[in-house]
């Protein structure tokens, strides 16, 4: 967000609507940034989406809360806002969901998270627009993925014995053994 921005909002509750982050050529707009106290925020995306449908947009949020990293501003939080299926204006029930993304983006998406802060700024940009617009953006295999939950639906994906059963695998012999082949027998010796 801007600095300013952050900075003169440091009431908990006080929100910003559309905090735009940016740092170099990396911008994103958080729909609400809300300030939680003790120097750190929470980060909310509101989608109109479903809860059984809100996984989709983890990519986005994903981005977002890289780029307000990025520009320094320290989340405790991230949430996502969704349509409530259930609720109605006449039943009292809320008519949205508010989901803790927290986790489940650190654990899910850690990859993407890694792919997003340590990839170009273009490439960022890419995959950004890529999972905003529904697509799936091209995986790049990275040594952790073998620990993601989507690995098998990943760069894992159709793998008989993917490299990352290799034992005592290094990051640099990794990458060296990913130019060649992601499967085992695809590998010179």
């Amino acid at each position: 967000a801007l600095l300013d921005q952050v900075q003169g909002a440091e009431e908990v509750g006080a929100a910003i609507f559309q905090a735009t982050f940016f740092r170099g050529e990396v911008v994103a707009k958080a729909d609400v940034l809300e300030y939680a106290g003790g120097g750190q925020w929470d980060l909310y995306e509101v989608k109109s989406c479903s809860r059984s449908s809100y996984q989709k947009y983890l990519p986005d949020l994903a981005f977002t809360a890289s780029a307000a990293r990025r520009a320094g501003v320290s989340l405790r939080s991230t949430f996502m806002i969704t349509v409530n299926t259930q609720g109605t204006s006449d039943s009292g029930v809320s008519l949205f969901d508010t989901i803790d993304c927290t986790d489940e983006l650190l654990k899910a998406q850690e990859g993407l998270i890694q792919m997003l802060e340590e990839s170009t700024v273009g490439e960022s940009l890419d995959w950004a627009l890529q999972a905003t617009e529904g697509q799936v953006p091209e995986a790049k295999a990275l040594l952790h993925c073998k620990k993601c939950e989507l690995f098998s639906e990943c760069v894992g994906k159709g793998l008989e014995h993917p490299i990352w059963e290799l034992p005592r695998l290094s990051e640099k012999r990794f990458f060296e053994l990913a130019s060649q082949s992601l499967e085992v027998r695809g590998i010179d010796s």
